[in-house]
């Protein structure tokens, strides 16, 4: 074959090959023979109880893979659930600190009337039994509900995520520390509910979070309690008899505001959850809650005789 016009090198040759299949020895290559099903000869018996089987254990999550986390997924009801057990708790905490700061005045009442006239022994000993007592309680129950409210705040920030596709701006380490730490939790605390606020409404990820009226008013309260709470147990280490009247009459101020702090956390806790699932069910995942107009399906629907099972 010649070269083409301006091609410098010799042209390729074609190869022309026939390729012929031919199957291996020993198998057949007739038509397969039609296996006809044999007939249902009952449930399987066996001499003995078999060795094999499944483990008698409950279905369990594999945690065989490295780096499995076995953690409930954040959902509404978890989240409702989550958000009524904390608010059951403060509302204790609201109750006992209500009557710790009733006991407090009583107490300085009782100090103010012992400058002119001899006190009771009863009546004194029942109002130091009260302030213990309800002093002990909220302590208890303060340590509880803060428990449950991180808790409901971590599940929180989980599904407002889920919801506008992003997670919060802070890992969960850092939003522990800014909330327990003091005086950091004075500017922590506020920003952490006004994130969530913002992602809870589905607001734009760019856009700066505003406080809602009701946050504004919890971040002041919360400031406010807890500059009193310090400034409380500063006027504690002083020891003459003024400074104890004073200091009982600071535990007052401290236990009144801290009342204020947890019936607006409770509302926070409220409006917050009602945005992330109104109603305690997320209806922008496309759930039914109901159907209506519709024929009632059948109890059991047909099947052909000869359809595969």
């Amino acid at each position: 074959m010649g070269n083409p016009a301006g091609y410098p090198y010799p042209a390729p040759v074609p190869y022309r090959m026939t390729w012929v299949a031919t199957p291996p020895p020993g198998v057949s290559t007739g038509p397969r023979p039609v296996r006809r099903p044999a007939p249902y000869q009952g449930p399987p018996a066996y001499p003995a109880a078999p060795r094999w089987g499944l483990p008698r254990l409950a279905w369990r999550v594999t945690r065989s893979l490295p780096g499995a986390v076995d953690r409930p997924r954040a959902d509404a009801t978890t989240l409702t659930r989550q958000a009524g057990l904390a608010g059951a708790i403060l509302w204790a905490v609201a109750v006992t600190a209500l009557l710790a700061g009733a006991g407090e005045i009583w107490r300085y009442t009782l100090l103010v009337l012992g400058r002119g006239e001899a006190l009771s022994a009863g009546v004194v000993a029942a109002s130091n039994a009260l302030v213990l007592t309800t002093g002990l309680l909220a302590v208890c129950l303060e340590l509880a509900a803060l428990v449950l409210v991180l808790r409901w705040l971590l599940l929180a920030g989980e599904l407002a995520g889920e919801l506008v596709g992003y997670r919060p701006a802070r890992p969960s380490w850092q939003l522990l520390l800014g909330v327990l730490l003091p005086v950091l939790n004075l500017f922590v605390a506020g920003s952490v509910l006004a994130e969530l606020e913002h992602a809870a409404l589905a607001a734009p990820r760019t856009a700066r979070p505003t406080p809602s009226r009701l946050v504004r008013y919890w971040w002041g309260a919360w400031a406010l309690g807890e500059l009193l709470a310090i400034g409380t147990l500063l006027l504690g280490t002083r020891g003459d008899l003024q400074a104890r009247a004073d200091d009982v009459l600071w535990h007052a101020v401290t236990d009144l505001v801290a009342v204020v702090v947890v019936v607006l956390t409770v509302r926070v806790l409220r409006m917050i959850t009602g945005l992330l699932a109104p109603d305690g069910h997320r209806t922008s995942f496309g759930r039914v809650i109901e159907v209506r107009d519709a024929p009632r399906p059948p109890l059991r629907p047909t099947r052909p005789a000869g359809a595969a099972r």
